[in-house]
């Protein structure tokens, strides 16, 4: 671990931050429909971590969610280790609640700036697998992006501790997948943006869908409806 690659476990929230307000989307397209906010209702909720839906979930049935730290930080690297069963529960049960294996996805950054993150706090992309063996799919992903400063180990319990373990002090981009992980070193922050979203789209559905296409792009807002609608319902609640 390097110095100074580590934020103060106390960070105290940034009110400009849309995570760490109630804030957390600016899109309409649910208002401009006369439907309930979906896109910004909390699935789970633990001391230290809430669940919400990506704004345009990239699998077929919406099985698609951000898992966000509570505490102000750039990366999943920089929270107390001690979090990291905190977040592996969370990730169990939701794919007993969903009859889906999820893999998840952190591109984590060190300071604010940049282009590691759409949102400038940390959080982790949480995709149903489709069955599929992801990350052979993201190595190949990699190979052809020109992506080679990259290793492929086990993970254990504590998505926290995994990611500690291989951070170097830079900018990264993580994936888990059952007892696997692959972790892609970024020092130069090189990486492509929405290199999760892009791809794992194209695996499960054979196009590319972009949320920040949303206010101009009627079939995306409706996708992005429909399929929160069905991971909202999956999940059993009731608002």
């Amino acid at each position: 671990m390097l110095d100074g690659t580590r934020l103060r476990t106390d960070s105290q929230p940034d009110h400009a931050c849309q995570f760490c307000s109630d804030h957390m989307s600016g899109f309409n397209h649910f208002n401009e429909r006369g439907l309930t906010r979906l896109d910004t209702v909390h699935l789970r909720d633990t001391e230290n971590f809430f669940v919400i839906p990506d704004s345009l979930p990239v699998h077929p049935e919406g099985y698609h969610v951000v898992m966000i730290p509570r505490k102000h930080v750039f990366s999943y690297a920089q929270l107390p280790a001690e979090l990291g069963e905190e977040a592996q529960a969370i990730v169990t049960e939701l794919e007993t609640a969903l009859e889906e294996e999820l893999v998840l996805f952190e591109h984590g950054g060190t300071k604010h700036g940049g282009k590691v993150q759409s949102v400038y706090h940390a959080h982790a992309h949480l995709i149903g697998s489709g069955g599929h063996d992801v990350l052979s799919y993201m190595e190949e992903v990699f190979n052809q992006e020109g992506i080679t400063n990259y290793e492929r180990t086990h993970a254990n319990h504590s998505i926290t501790r995994n990611i500690e373990r291989l951070f170097k002090g830079q900018n990264y981009f993580y994936i888990q997948q059952n007892g696997e992980a692959l972790i892609a070193h970024d020092p130069d922050d090189s990486m492509p943006s929405q290199l999760a979203q892009r791809n794992m789209s194209l695996l499960l559905t054979g196009e590319v869908v972009n949320w920040k296409e949303i206010p101009a792009n009627s079939r995306f807002a409706d996708l992005s409806i429909e399929r929160i609608n069905k991971v909202v319902s999956k999940l059993g609640l009731v608002l």
